[in-house]
């Protein structure tokens, strides 16, 4: 099984840590991202989707960015999955990814502006 790369949304605290697809009893919810690009870049869009511990689906999101590359439609779906969260009053999320970059950039802290802009916005929240 290829690595994925799990983000955990704890009480504020955003932690970046490399993982398997697994169950995590400490979390309420599990994230599914995926972002791409028709040439990158290209047509993108991103979506997102929300499952309880039982694997049932509680929430969906999607959307397209025009002209970007894969790699701002995959860290666009991480955004925009949490800012869902937030919004819903959801805590303790486990977000898994296929991408390893978007991953890194939020564990260093290197978001692109434009992404960090929306992070920084909703966290404020």
């Amino acid at each position: 099984m290829a690595p994925w790369y799990h983000v955990a949304w704890m009480q504020d605290l955003l932690k970046v840590v490399k993982a398997y697809l697994r169950t995590n009893k400490e979390c309420q919810l599990k994230l599914n991202t995926d972002g791409a690009s028709r040439g990158n870049p290209g047509n993108a869009g991103w979506g997102v989707v929300f499952r309880n511990q039982l694997g049932v689906v509680v929430g969906t999101l999607v959307g397209g960015l025009g002209v970007a590359t894969s790699y701002e439609a995959e860290r666009t779906a991480i955004v925009e999955g949490m800012n869902m969260a937030i919004t819903k009053g959801w805590t303790h999320i486990r977000v898994d990814t296929d991408s390893g970059a978007a991953a890194k950039a939020f564990q260093s802290d290197k978001i692109y502006w434009k992404v960090r802009a929306l992070w920084n916005k909703d966290q404020a929240s």
